[in-house]
């Protein structure tokens, strides 16, 4: 009940009032539950004993001092940083930073922004437990899964309030990993360039008088070096995390302008890097006969496989849109024009610094499962292909006996990583986009001035669609340098653990191919065999996509180059004659298999001797038709 004296003084009575609301509201509020969320917001003075908080302005002040004194955005362009700070926002779990780019003096383009999720800026998150056949299994969640919905409306409207009355378009998201190095001025400098560059792509493709990559219509004013370097050290992304990088294509403009008579020849001759492409040769259980080149009778069917390449980075450095992606695509198609192109990938290394100090590449574990010796167990015994008498024409036998000669092409694509803003798309149609796949189709009529799609006929997906996840992360190898733990593929598999463990390939072949069983299950068994084969410190820091792109899309899209006048001349050693003389399958192999045959695009010609017979770094040029 109110009380009420009136002998009290107005001002007296009214604070007295306010004084009885606040205990009301109070003890309403008790009776309210409460969110542990709460506690974020109960910083004293914004002051935090927890040193996730500080995280995000350390990022902010380096990141601003970056744009301003070590990274040129020439005009008309402008970088604004904005913070997401998940201490004023309590449904964010992380904090971040929005670099938004803009032209001040054309607000009709508006503003695109990308965002940087700051991992270190909360505790790990916690894995989910679920239920699965009576089975517990633990899915991981990372730091990419709170780029969600929820998140991107945050940041949506943190950039709208900035940017007022203009139009916002964001250009995806990148996390930065926890053990980032922010005192690293060369990575900061990378994380932020690497920050910028959607947002400028994005308001470039908005001009009205825009205008993609088209093989048509480009100046044949230069010619195409065609670099392929072989057993290749990681690189480093732009979040400094390593990238399995054994094969190495780079596709590099030369001038070849004549110069006026009299003329200084100064730009004659002068390069500029179109794009970059790495990855590594993975190998696929295909269960296909094929004959046995040792002379020994075989009894029946056993272990063959299928070469795939595994493209980890994938980049036109001049532009990124689709149909430059395409262009440095199509470069890797040089890797099936014969059988033995890719071989010599398999050349003996002379020092190991991988897992546990074993050759993990070593083509010799092979004759575990493929036994081309018939041993009466069923299984072989690896072959030691150091000795001197192992050559180039027993490396051929070993891999065209048990090898089918095809090539798959597949395209792993960061979840939230930094090569995520220029290869979503293929992501995306891979996870089922229609939007994405004909993205893609368009692209590649793009590229080649409509011939693609004379070829194609179709609106058939490019790739094929399936959930094909891969752990990313890196661990600590015999070196004592960090390593992408995607070394741990099927050959590694069968050189730690095959000689020991005949099962051990089945089971890894297993948590891709056995679709009967849910995802969240295969992706544990397989971290629990890469923890086991490294027996060290590894880190995971995400996910990505493993995307295979089918046979008819990149058959058109290499004719299609052809069609409008790309020619590649490739000049390099030749190997070929001296290489030559129940379980569950991958649902794309009827789709992806590419076979070996020379396109047109790609023109043999002569090289250098190699320097061994095993082989070395092989170089091919290339030129514009």
């Amino acid at each position: 009940m109110a009380i009420k004296d009136d002998n009290m003084g107005t001002a007296t009575q009214a604070a007295f009032q306010q004084a009885q609301q606040a205990q009301q509201n109070r003890q309403a509020q008790d009776q309210q539950p409460q969110s542990w969320g709460f506690f974020s917001k109960g910083n004293l003075g914004g002051i935090s004993r927890n040193p996730t908080s500080e995280v995000l302005l350390k990022a902010m002040n380096v990141l601003q001092t970056t744009y301003k004194e070590k990274v040129t955005i020439e005009r008309p362009y402008e970088a604004v940083v904005l913070p997401v700070d998940n201490s004023k926002e309590a449904r964010l779990t992380l904090s971040g930073i929005v670099v938004c780019v803009r032209i001040p003096d054309n607000k009709n383009l508006g503003v695109s922004y990308h965002t940087l999720l700051l991992e270190g800026s909360s505790e790990p998150l916690q894995p989910r437990v679920l239920n699965w056949n009576n089975q517990t299994v633990v899915e991981d969640r990372t730091a990419a899964d709170v780029n969600n919905a929820t998140y991107a409306e945050a940041v949506h409207g943190i950039v709208q309030r900035a940017f007022p009355g203009m139009v916002c378009r964001p250009t995806s998201a990148q996390v930065v990993h926890r053990k980032f190095n922010f005192e690293d001025e060369e990575a900061v400098r990378n994380l932020a360039i690497n920050a910028v560059f959607p947002c400028i792509s994005d308001l470039e493709v908005n001009f009205p008088n825009f205008r993609d990559i088209n093989l048509v219509r480009w100046n044949r004013d230069s010619s195409l070096q065609l670099q392929i370097n072989f057993n290749e050290p990681d690189r480093l992304d732009y979040a400094s995390l390593p990238v399995r990088n054994n094969i190495a294509i780079t596709l590099t403009a030369v001038d070849n302008s004549k110069p006026q008579q009299g003329a200084l020849e100064n730009n004659q001759g002068k390069s500029m890097k179109i794009s970059q492409l790495g990855g590594f040769i993975d190998l696929i259980w295909a269960p296909e006969g094929q004959t046995n080149q040792y002379g020994v009778q075989q009894k029946g069917p056993r272990y063959l496989y299928s070469p795939r390449f595994v493209m980890t980075n994938l980049e036109n450095v001049m532009r990124m849109t689709p149909a430059s992606q395409l262009l440095a695509l199509q470069t890797a198609m040089v890797l099936r024009e014969t059988a033995t192109s890719w071989y010599p990938y398999c050349d003996p290394r002379p020092q190991v610094a991988g897992a546990r100090g074993v050759d993990t590449r070593n083509i010799g574990a092979l004759n575990i499962e493929a036994n081309v010796f018939e041993d009466p167990s069923g299984y072989g015994e690896k072959i030691d292909t150091k000795l001197a008498t192992f050559t180039s024409f027993e490396q051929g036998k070993l891999l065209s006996a048990t090898i089918r000669p095809v090539m798959y092409f597949s395209l792993d694509v960061s979840e939230c990583g930094s090569d995520t803003w220029y290869n979503e798309v293929f992501s995306a149609a891979a996870a089922g986009s229609v939007a994405a796949q004909a993205a893609i189709l368009e692209a590649a009529n793009e590229l080649t001035g409509g011939h693609f799609m004379n070829i194609y006929k179709s609106n058939e997906s490019p790739v094929t669609v399936n959930d094909d996840r891969i752990h990313l992360g890196y661990y600590s190898g015999a070196d004592g340098a960090r390593h992408d733990i995607r070394d741990i593929d099927y050959l590694a598999v069968l050189n730690l653990l095959g000689e020991t463990d005949h099962d051990a390939a089945r089971a890894w072949s297993d948590t891709f191919a056995q679709t009967a069983y849910p995802l969240s299950k295969r992706l544990q068994e397989r971290k629990k065999m890469i923890i086991e084969m490294v027996r060290g410190d590894v880190i995971f820091t995400g996910f990505a996509r493993r995307v295979t792109l089918t046979y008819k899309f990149l058959e058109a899209l290499d004719m299609g180059c052809r069609e409008a006048g790309l020619v590649t001349r490739t000049t390099s050693p030749s190997f070929g004659n001296e290489y030559t003389n129940s379980r569950a399958i991958m649902s794309f192999l009827p789709q992806g298999a590419v076979a070996p045959g020379v396109s047109g695009v790609f023109q043999s010609g002569f090289g250098p001797a190699p320097t061994n017979n095993m082989g070395a770094n092989r170089g091919y040029s290339s030129r514009w038709g």
